[in-house]
């Protein structure tokens, strides 16, 4: 297994699958942030790959190599105490009784694969899709503040076939951004995701 870390820190791990062999042309960055063409097919650190993502696929870096399934599981499992952390914090001055269960600690499944090595028009459209999320990080900020919520957005991200978009956000308490959500799924035509950090 490998980890593939992609913006604003998150990581996740994949699985190569039997006879991976990427494609012809495998890109990756240089340390100078170009980009670099070569015909290898083994995975080297700083790769950029083509993942399996929620209901879509997403572009990430190779970050690890050589990942164990027991490491894997204490990733899954300091990921879900980090969240559980945000959301305790969001809820504080909240009612007991608003308060749900903690959730049970996260069953690492198989994880999703690695399909193949990120191409050079996909690496260009990276720029795109940075702009892309600082303006909508700015809109959703607008909103935030149209709507009168407590909170902070942080960042914005896209999953790389943009059906997914994800908002970074911290507040003090809980907070109902049902219409928030609603509204930005009306502009954007994508599943919406807001997340604690």
């Amino acid at each position: 297994m490998i980890l593939v870390g992609f913006k604003a820190g998150r990581v996740d791990v994949f699985h190569v699958p039997a006879g991976f062999n990427g494609s012809e042309n495998l890109i990756a960055t240089n340390t100078n942030g170009g980009v670099e063409e070569s015909t290898r097919s083994e995975l080297k650190l700083g790769d950029l790959v083509v993942v399996e993502a929620d209901r879509g696929k997403d572009l990430g870096k190779l970050v690890r190599l050589n990942v164990t399934i027991d490491e894997a599981r204490v990733l899954k499992l300091r990921q879900n105490q980090e969240q559980q952390a945000a959301l305790a914090v969001e809820n504080e001055g909240v009612s007991p009784e608003a308060h749900q269960q903690p959730s049970a600690p996260p069953v690492l499944h198989y994880p999703k694969p690695i399909i193949r090595f990120a191409q050079r028009p996909e690496i260009l459209q990276l720029l795109s899709k940075q702009a892309d999320e600082i303006k909508a990080k700015r809109i959703c900020q607008l909103k935030v503040h149209q709507h009168n919520l407590s909170m902070s957005i942080i960042d914005a991200e896209y999953q790389w076939d943009r059906r997914k978009l994800t908002f970074y956000y911290q507040a003090i308490h809980r907070i109902d951004f049902r219409d928030l959500v609603r509204e930005l799924f009306r502009i954007y035509k994508t599943r919406i995701w807001m997340c604690a950090v």
